[in-house]
């Protein structure tokens, strides 16, 4: 199954040459994150160029964009955001400030009421439930779609029977691995699972789980919080708390030796999109198996 998956990750990254497409990317496209930055490159190949506004293996939480990647933000034909991460609330008005020709278009608009409410809020994390992602990939390719045909001229061979055709195999393979994924979860629907940070609520209500979180809004732990998580590790006899990145926070370190359970790593920012969706999975399915 694993193989299977890779195999349909990996089909969208190959064009068929003999359609002779410019060599050159047609369009400079901006993100805010990298699962956002493998989508669009899925859907768009060598049609794009994709920059990230966080890039890979860095927290959003943290990270400060230096000059020079404002300055190939602000070179781009188009951004597409999020539109709910705390980062983007600081950085995308100072974006559109510097650069007000630069169209700013926020997935999240796509999603209506198909959001999850968090105690501080809306949960930002819509990328991880695939069906979700779809509602935003068409977002992604009508907006391609549109600024390709306003950009291309005759010495250019069917772009966009070529983004046409990279966007329904994208479509394919989201579909191809929602099915993987509902297979792999399906005997643990009503399940919970541990993670430190509030991350996967979309991905769980998805697929029939459910996130127990120790943080809340943004915060270590309050008392009634570890007595509840406390209570619900014991009744499910649950061993894995999942952590964002390494190293794991300290309050995390603490309550895996208190309740005498392992950290594994769960990274909602993983570029790889598909395969940190399939390996999410296989994790979660592992700790509830007893593993």
């Amino acid at each position: 199954m694993q193989v299977l998956v890779s195999l349909a990750c990996a089909v969208a990254i190959v064009l068929v040459t003999a359609q002779g497409v410019s060599a050159e990317p047609i369009l400079k496209i901006a993100v805010s994150i990298p699962p956002q930055k493998y989508m669009v490159e899925r859907i768009g190949g060598s049609l794009v160029e994709v920059v990230s506004l966080v890039p890979p293996g860095m927290d959003p939480h943290t990270y400060e964009p230096k000059p020079s990647d404002l300055s190939r933000i602000g070179s781009s034909s188009l951004f597409f955001a999020i539109g709910l991460l705390e980062f983007e609330k600081i950085w995308l008005p100072r974006i559109s400030r510097m650069f007000p020709q630069l169209p700013i278009i926020n997935l999240a608009d796509d999603v209506g009421l198909m959001g999850i409410r968090q105690k501080d809020g809306s949960d930002p994390h819509l990328w991880l439930d695939p069906l979700i992602m779809l509602q935003m990939s068409r977002t992604v390719y009508r907006e391609l779609r549109s600024s390709i045909l306003s950009r291309t001229d005759e010495t250019l061979s069917n772009p966009v029977d070529v983004l046409d055709e990279q966007y329904r195999r994208w479509v394919t393979e989201v579909i191809f691995l929602d099915g993987k994924i509902s297979a792999i979860l399906a005997p643990f629907r009503g399940k919970a699972f541990v993670v430190y940070h509030p991350a996967w609520g979309y991905f769980a209500r998805a697929y029939g789980i459910r996130q127990i979180a120790v943080e809340q809004e943004g915060k270590g732990p309050g008392p009634s919080t570890l007595k509840e998580v406390a209570e619900a590790v014991k009744a499910n006899n649950l061993k894995v708390i999942f952590v964002f990145g390494s190293p794991p926070p300290a309050e995390a370190e603490r309550l895996s030796r208190l309740w005498n359970m392992r950290i594994e790593v769960l990274n909602p920012l993983a570029y790889n999109w598909c395969e940190n969706l399939r390996r999410a999975a296989q994790l979660i399915a592992r700790s509830l198996g007893g593993g």
